[in-house]
C-alpha cells in the first residue's frame, strides 16, 4: 500500500508539471492572438490642417530659421532616424530571456499501476551567457551608428540655416538692385525721349537714336532679369518656410559684413575648423567606426564561448530515484575558422566606409581651397572699391548737385549724369554682394560662423 501511494504521488507530481506547462503555452497563445470582433473596422485618423503661419511684422532671419527648422520634412525624418539609432543602441545590450523546459512521459494506465509501469518527469532552466567578444563590438557599432545619425541631423540643420541666411542676403541685395535698375530705366527713358525730340528737329542723328534705344532695351531686360531672380529667391525662401511667397515681408537693408583682414584665415586654420565643425565629416567617421566594430563582432565569432548554462531536475519512477543535473552548451566555430566568409564581407564594408571617409575629407579640402580663393579675391576687389569707388561716388554726387543748380542746364544732361551715378552705385553694390556671398559660402564650407568656435 505504501508503494502504491508513493507511485501515485510521483504520478501526481509529473501530471502537475505537464498541466503547468500546458497552461503556460495556452496562456502565451491566447496573449499573442487577441480576439477581434468580425464587425470591427478601424476608424481612419482625421488629419486637421494647421492654421497658416504668418510672422508678426516683417520677417527676420532668426524667425525664418526657426520656422524653416520646424517645418523641414528632412529634419523630421532625420530626427526619427536618430531615435531609431538610439533605440538600436539600447537594444544591443539586451539580454536573452531564460528558457524553461518541462516534460512528462507515462507508460501504462493509471487504473492499474504497478511497479512495471514507468513515469518520467523532467524540468530544466536554460540561461544564455552574454558573449563579451560579441556584445562589446556590437554596442560600439550601434553607438557609432547613433552618433552618425546625430551628425546627419546636425548637418541638415546647419544646411537649412545657411540656406535661409543666403536667401535673406540675396533678397536684400536684389531689393536694392531693383531700385537702382528701375532708376536706370527711368533715367534712360528721359534721355531717349530727349534724343527722339532732337532727331525730329534734326539736331541728332539716327545713330544716336539707335544707341539710346538699344540701351533702353538692355536696361529693361536687366530689370526684368533682376525681378525674376528676386521672385525666384522669394519662392525658394517661401518653400523653406512652407508659406505662400506673398504672405510675408522681409527686414532688408541689413548691415554689410565688415571686411576681414588679409590674410583672414590660413588654409591650415580653415582645415582644422572644418575638421572639428563639419557634421557630414563626423558622420562619415562614425560610420567608418561602426563598420569597423561590426567587422570585429563578426570576426570574434571565431572565439569559442559558453553559449548557455542549463540546470534541472529529473524524476524517474522506474527506479524510484530523483536527481539534479547541470550542463553547458558551447559553440565550436569549425566552419567560421575554415570556409565561412562573413568576416571577409564585413572587412570589405569597413574598407568601403574608410574610402568614403577619405573621399569626404578630400572633397572638403577642395571646397575650402575654392571658398578661400573666392573670398580673398572678392575682399581685394571690395578693398579697391573703398579706396577708389567710394571717393568717386562722393565726387559724382557733388557734381550732380552742381548740375541741378546750374541755370539753363538741359534735363537730359542731368539725367545722363545721374545715370552714371546709378551705374557706379550698382557696381559697388554688386561688388559688396559678391564678397558677402563668398563669406557665406566660406562659413557654410567651414561648418560654423567665422565669429564662433565649433564644439
Amino acid at each position: 500500500m505504501s508503494e502504491l501511494c508513493k507511485i501515485n504521488g510521483r504520478l501526481g507530481g509529473a501530471g502537475w508539471l505537464l498541466a503547468a506547462v500546458s497552461l503556460l503555452l495556452a496562456t502565451g497563445a491566447w496573449a499573442g492572438s487577441p480576439l477581434v470582433p468580425t464587425h470591427y473596422r478601424p476608424t481612419p485618423t482625421t488629419v486637421t490642417n494647421p492654421l497658416p503661419w504668418s510672422p508678426n511684422g516683417p520677417l527676420t532671419v532668426d524667425q525664418a530659421v526657426r520656422r524653416a527648422l520646424a517645418c523641414d520634412g528632412r529634419i523630421a525624418s532625420l530626427k526619427a532616424a536618430a531615435e531609431i539609432a538610439r533605440q538600436q543602441r539600447l537594444a544591443a545590450m539586451d539580454v536573452k530571456d531564460p528558457v524553461l523546459e518541462g516534460e512528462s512521459r507515462t507508460l501504462g494506465y493509471a487504473q492499474s499501476v504497478s511497479s512495471d509501469d514507468f513515469d518520467t518527469a523532467r524540468f530544466a532552466v536554460g540561461v544564455a551567457l552574454p558573449n563579451p567578444w560579441l556584445t562589446i563590438p556590437r554596442v560600439n557599432a550601434r553607438t557609432a551608428d547613433y552618433q552618425a545619425a546625430q551628425a546627419d541631423l546636425n548637418a541638415a540643420i546647419w544646411q537649412v540655416r545657411c540656406d535661409v541666411r543666403r536667401l535673406f542676403a540675396e533678397l536684400d541685395y536684389l531689393t536694392n538692385d531693383l531700385v537702382l535698375s528701375a532708376n536706370r530705366v527711368r533715367l534712360n527713358g528721359e534721355i531717349l525721349s530727349a534724343v527722339q525730340s532732337r532727331v525730329s528737329q534734326g539736331a541728332s542723328t539716327a545713330a544716336e537714336l539707335m544707341t539710346a534705344g538699344r540701351q533702353s532695351l538692355q536696361f529693361q531686360d536687366d530689370l526684368d532679369k533682376t525681378f525674376h531672380q528676386y521672385q525666384l529667391a522669394r519662392r525658394q525662401l517661401a518653400a523653406l518656410l512652407d508659406v505662400a511667397p506673398e504672405s510675408f515681408d522681409l527686414v532688408t537693408n541689413a548691415v554689410t559684413p565688415p571686411l576681414l583682414p588679409e590674410p583672414a584665415l590660413s588654409f591650415q586654420s580653415a582645415e582644422a575648423m572644418a575638421d572639428r565643425a563639419r557634421n557630414d565629416l563626423a558622420a562619415l567617421r562614425w560610420r567608418a567606426q561602426a563598420a569597423q566594430s561590426a567587422y570585429h563582432e563578426v570576426r570574434n565569432e571565431a572565439v569559442p564561448w559558453l553559449k548557455e548554462i542549463k540546470a534541472g531536475y529529473a524524476d524517474d519512477i522506474g527506479d524510484y530515484s530523483s536527481r539534479y543535473w547541470a550542463g553547458v552548451t558551447m559553440n565550436v566555430p569549425i566552419f567560421t575558422w575554415t570556409i565561412n566568409h562573413a568576416a571577409h564581407a564585413a572587412r570589405a564594408k569597413a574598407d568601403l566606409a574608410s574610402v568614403d571617409e577619405t573621399n569626404g575629407v578630400r572633397l572638403v579640402r577642395q571646397e575650402l581651397h575654392d571658398a578661400l580663393d573666392e573670398m580673398d579675391q572678392t575682399r581685394r576687389q571690395t578693398t579697391r572699391n573703398d579706396l577708389s569707388v567710394k571717393p568717386l561716388i562722393a565726387t559724382m554726387r557733388q557734381t550732380l548737385e552742381a548740375l541741378k543748380n546750374t541755370p539753363n542746364i538741359m534735363p537730359e544732361q542731368v539725367a545722363a549724369a545721374e545715370l552714371q551715378l546709378v551705374e557706379t552705385l550698382r557696381y559697388d553694390l554688386d561688388t559688396r554682394w559678391q564678397y558677402q556671398l563668398a563669406l557665406l559660402t566660406l562659413e557654410q564650407t567651414l561648418g560654423v560662423p567665422l565669429d564662433q568656435q565649433p564644439n
